[in-house]
């Protein structure tokens, strides 16, 4: 018998809430139903951290590792990898070597054993889909130990580590974060993920493009020169080009005709994005939503600023107004108190067919206060919504613990009522109003003009 087709998971994936952790290991050894449902949720997912270094005065230390500080993390990865069945349940796992920034020359030999010793026994994880790799080196035996990963893996995330050229690996997601190669020594080439397989592909090289932007445009060119067809099954591509060349840029997004979603951070090579025709979804700065909107169907568009905002978004939104496909804008630079009713103004006379609308909202007041200016402001007919919105999100930059004893009572709710009451968006049939963090009030219509109130904490993604 499947236990997990007849228990919840989800019920015993919050055992660990209400239990100790000895009592949940007694309840284990005793009760093989119950183990046989927690290991697999438990092991689903792990982290394995190679630990710092530990000052002290002990000669007995090995390496700069206290011997007992060491012991503990090997005693727990052996323990892990030697069992039976556990290593088989590892769907998605983290390696992280926190030892290597304090690292001298004389104890490289030490150091370097460490990370090898756990790439080599990488096999165990039989059926690991996810792995994400951080300050480690893979060269030689280290990436001979990645090339030979189970064919399960799908995502392969590495932040920070020195790479080799190896085997091309069938991996659907692939994410290089300033991560560093010796071009010279693989001919500039760093061959690593199968351009036939991939899906999604994620090059950061942010606070340091003259030197991470090496292992970035290495990958690049491998793709390039693997195939001569386009990328067949690529669809989302999230970029860094800042230093990357501009003919190699121009070569690859024009093998990646096929992307659908596109996250840019900077205006590097805007002119180039021009090679992707079948965008329908981008992730941008404000200032570049004009070029890269235009002439395209793209039915969904998130706005970022992080502080660099040059016009007024109001301005930024009648800009883009000649894109008539638009259903779905997200607005995540913070719009303050006096740019409220414009941006919502501007949104509505820009893109009449909108059908989702989320703003993150600069306010320094709270969820009351906020509703009581909302409802004000429709009764007035000074707020503005496009007729076909569907569902309308509203955030505001605080967390759940800093909630008054005013919003956790149903007055909100009540004002909540009366504002999708007095919309001019007919057609509304989701308000949600969230901190960061947790969605405080969310109001959903079931039938006609009935609506129901829901209220529970849920994850912003």
């Amino acid at each position: 018998m499947n236990y997990a087709e007849t228990i919840p998971v989800e019920l015993w994936l919050h055992c660990g809430s209400f239990c100790w952790i000895p009592e949940l290991r007694q309840l284990c050894l005793t009760c093989t139903t119950f183990r046989d449902i927690f290991q697999p949720v438990v092991f689903a997912e792990k982290k394995v951290v190679i630990p710092k270094r530990e000052r002290y005065d002990d000669e007995r230390a090995i390496g700069g590792l206290q011997l007992d500080h060491f012991s503990q993390f090997s005693d727990t990865f052996d323990g892990l990898i030697t069992h039976s069945h556990l290593a088989s349940y590892v769907k998605v796992l983290h390696v992280v070597d926190n030892l290597a920034a304090e690292i001298s020359h004389g104890e490289s030999l030490t150091r370097k054993a460490i990370p090898d010793r756990i790439l080599r026994k990488m096999g165990a994880f039989s059926k690991l889909r996810s792995l994400n790799l951080s300050n480690l080196q893979l060269y030689g035996d280290g990436r001979r130990a990645l090339d030979e990963l189970p064919s399960s893996l799908e995502h392969l995330g590495l932040e920070m580590c020195g790479l080799a050229s190896g085997s091309l690996l069938a991996l659907k997601s692939f994410r290089l974060t300033r991560c560093l190669h010796h071009a010279a020594e693989d001919n500039g080439l760093l061959h690593i993920v199968d351009p036939k397989t991939v899906q999604t592909l994620v090059f950061d090289a942010s606070a340091n493009p003259g030197g991470w932007e090496d292992a970035i445009n290495s990958v690049v060119r491998s793709l390039c020169e693997t195939t001569d067809a386009v990328f067949p099954s690529l669809r989302l591509l999230n970029v860094s080009f800042a230093a990357t060349p501009k003919l190699l840029v121009s070569a690859f997004l024009r093998k990646c005709e096929h992307v659908e979603t596109l996250i840019l951070d900077s205006s590097a090579h805007l002119f180039e994005m021009r090679y992707l025709p079948n965008l329908h979804s981008i992730h941008c700065p404000t200032i570049l939503a004009e070029a890269l909107v235009s002439n395209r169907r793209v039915t969904t568009l998130t706005l970022v600023d992080r502080g660099l905002r040059t016009l007024p978004l109001s301005k930024a939104l009648a800009c883009i107004s000649s894109c008539p496909t638009l259903e779905t804008i997200n607005i995540s630079s913070f719009i303050g108190q006096d740019d409220l009713l414009s941006v919502l103004d501007a949104t509505t006379t820009a893109f009449p067919r909108l059908r989702n609308l989320r703003l993150a909202l600069q306010y320094p007041y709270g969820l009351f206060k906020l509703l009581m200016l909302l409802l004000a402001s429709t009764r007035s007919k000074q707020i503005p919504l496009p007729p076909g919105l569907h569902a309308l999100c509203l955030v505001l930059p605080t967390s759940r613990a800093d909630l008054t004893r005013t919003e956790t009572t149903l007055e909100p709710m009540q004002l909540a009522r009366l504002l999708v009451r007095d919309t001019p968006a007919k057609e509304l049939i989701k308000l949600s109003i969230m901190y960061v963090g947790c969605e405080v009030v969310c109001l959903r219509a079931v039938e006609g003009s009935r609506w129901i109130m829901e209220q529970w904490e849920a994850e912003l993604n």
